[in-house]
């Protein structure tokens, strides 16, 4: 599900919430993280990292990429 939202543009709230929801789904669950890397949701999140405004997106899609290496 949350790879069918990320394909679709979201406001910068949408993003970061949808963010923060992946990255509590990933933190501590092997098999969430290795199932987001075979969906190759990095190649969804990559483009948020350059977000200007606001900047809480461009840090928590870091934090997400750097969790699904």
């Amino acid at each position: 599900a949350i790879a069918s939202v990320m394909e679709n543009p979201l406001d910068p709230e949408a993003e970061f919430r949808l963010l923060v929801c992946l990255g509590t789904l990933i933190c501590n669950d092997k098999s969430t993280r290795e199932l987001a890397k075979s969906l190759e949701l990095q190649n969804l999140i990559i483009p948020m990292q350059t977000r200007v405004e606001p900047k809480k997106v461009s840090e928590c899609a870091g934090f997400v990429i750097n969790r699904l290496q």
